[in-house]
C-alpha cells in the first residue's frame, strides 16, 4: 500500500506551510509526513455537495419584508421544536416531602450544642488524665481543657447530628 515515489510532486505542508520536496517523505520545516492518497478509513464517504437539512418553514417570508418579520418567523419555527410540558424537578420520588433543609439545619445545631455542652463538662478530666499519664505533660488541671473539650464535643456532636439527619431523611 505504498505510493509511487516517482509520481509525487513538490507540495506545501498542510500543518506549517513549509515545503515537502519532490519525492520526499516529510516536510523540511516541521517533519510532518507526506499525506497518502491510498489510505482511506473504513466506511469513509466523501462529503456531498447537497445542502444540509433545514428547519421546516410553516409560512413563507417574503424576501423584501423587514428584519422583524423574519425574526418572528424564525422564533415561530424554533418554538415547534420545544417540548410542550417541561419536566418538573421534585425533591423526592413521591413528591410528598417538602424542603428538608430547615430540619437538617435544626438537627445539626442541636447536635453541635449538645456535644459542646457535654464536652465542656465531661471531656476536661479525661483530657487532663490523658495528657498527664499517657503523654507525660504536666498540666494545670482539668480547668485548662474546658474550651478544648467543648470544641471537640461540638465537632463530635456535629458528626452525630449529620448522621442522624441523614438517617431520618431516608
Amino acid at each position: 500500500m505504498s505510493t509511487d515515489a516517482t509520481s509525487q510532486p513538490e507540495m506545501t505542508c498542510q500543518w506549517c506551510g513549509g515545503t515537502i520536496p519532490e519525492n520526499g517523505s516529510a516536510c523540511s520545516t516541521c517533519g510532518a509526513t507526506r499525506p497518502r492518497d491510498d489510505l482511506v478509513a473504513p466506511g469513509y464517504e466523501p462529503v456531498s455537495d447537497e445542502p444540509a437539512a433545514t428547519l421546516p418553514v410553516t409560512e413563507s417570508v417574503d424576501a423584501t419584508s423587514d428584519d422583524e418579520a423574519r425574526a418572528r418567523q424564525i422564533l415561530k419555527d424554533l418554538n415547534a421544536y420545544q417540548p410542550e410540558d417541561p419536566p418538573v424537578a421534585r425533591s423526592s420520588a413521591d413528591g410528598s416531602r417538602g424542603d428538608d433543609l430547615p430540619f437538617i439545619l435544626g438537627v445539626l445545631a442541636i447536635g453541635t450544642i449538645a456535644g459542646g455542652l457535654l464536652g465542656w463538662f465531661i471531656a476536661p478530666p479525661l483530657l487532663h488524665n490523658l495528657f498527664n499519664e499517657v503523654v507525660g505533660v504536666d498540666t494545670d488541671g482539668p480547668e485548662a481543657f474546658r474550651r478544648l473539650g467543648a470544641f471537640l464535643g461540638g465537632l463530635i456532636g456535629l458528626l452525630f447530628g449529620a448522621l442522624l439527619a441523614t438517617a431520618m431523611r431516608r
